[in-house]
């Protein structure tokens, strides 16, 4: 599978927490390294999305590896084309 943009990274993240059952925090099971290898994007274009959902209110990372994210806005999250 490969993302056409660092978007589709947030997506697949809302898609994980989505097939979740819904709580506020969503744990990510792999680090930006392995998220970008994966969808084949660079470490910069995986962190880009998480950082502009941040600034504006959408999520919050509790912890500074931001394994842990917290959800403030999932309509907002779900809307999110960075």
């Amino acid at each position: 599978m490969r993302a056409r943009n660092p978007t589709d990274c947030m997506h697949g993240r809302f898609e994980m927490d989505r097939r979740m059952v819904a709580t506020p925090v969503m744990t990510l099971p792999m680090g930006r390294r392995d998220i970008a290898d994966y969808l084949g994007l660079t470490v910069e274009a995986v962190s880009r999305a998480p950082c502009e959902l941040r600034r504006n209110d959408v999520v919050k990372f509790p912890d500074a590896a931001q394994r842990a994210v917290v959800i403030l806005d999932r309509q907002r999250l779900a809307a999110f084309d960075g």
